[in-house]
């Protein structure tokens, strides 16, 4: 009779020392989670996938990239990113819920735990190398707008010094002087009158 006692003594405690480990585990994961210095996507899939919600985890990021439609290239530069990115969460929900855990050593379950850490933070890096390929395009745009604002300001200076060069040509320097004066009081005059309705 003692041994049985002792059995499920054992067998209580080994239950015990499983749940214990299951929850230093998820509390691990869930403090990475908050640590992540993301506040963007991959703040939200981290904090999805230490939740346990995978499906919408993946969702999630399918979303994000779907949203960003002003950049052509960045579904196509994420892709790979994406693709590693689900597999990161479908070997993180096998790990987690692997339906034998129990039956493992708990040795065993602590290296399987110790693999999701590692799935997670590999997982946190990859969501980081999504948002620099976002705010690489970002920047790409701006640097291609800048440079279109300044080629249309160089060809309107261009323009402009032809069309006065012109003007000196035919006119000569007075009458340029004296055109340019009346066509520019002419223009405030316009534009007082409409502002005073006129």
């Amino acid at each position: 009779m003692s041994n049985s006692n002792t059995a499920l003594d054992f067998r209580a405690l080994e239950m015990d020392r499983a749940a214990e480990l299951v929850n230093e585990y998820d509390d691990k994961i869930k403090g990475r989670a908050l640590l992540s210095e993301s506040s963007g996507i991959g703040g939200a899939v981290l904090q999805l996938v230490a939740s346990g919600q995978y499906d919408k985890a993946k969702e999630e990021l399918d979303n994000y990239v779907g949203l960003r439609s002003a950049y052509p290239l960045f579904g196509v530069r994420t892709a790979r990113y994406r693709a590693h990115c689900g597999d990161l969460i479908n070997a993180i929900d096998t790990k987690r819920n692997f339906p034998g855990m129990a039956t493992l050593s708990i040795s065993k379950q602590r290296e399987m735990y110790d693999r999701v850490v590692r799935h997670f933070d590999e997982l946190k890096d990859t969501l980081k190398k999504v948002e620099r390929a976002e705010r690489e395009l970002r920047t790409e745009d701006l640097k291609s707008t800048a440079i279109f604002v300044r080629v249309a300001w160089y060809c309107f200076l261009a323009i402009t010094t032809v069309l006065i060069g012109l003007e000196f040509v035919q006119l000569g320097f007075p009458r340029l002087v004296q055109s340019v004066a009346d066509d520019a009081a002419m223009v405030v005059v316009n534009s007082l009158f409409d502002f005073l309705n006129f």
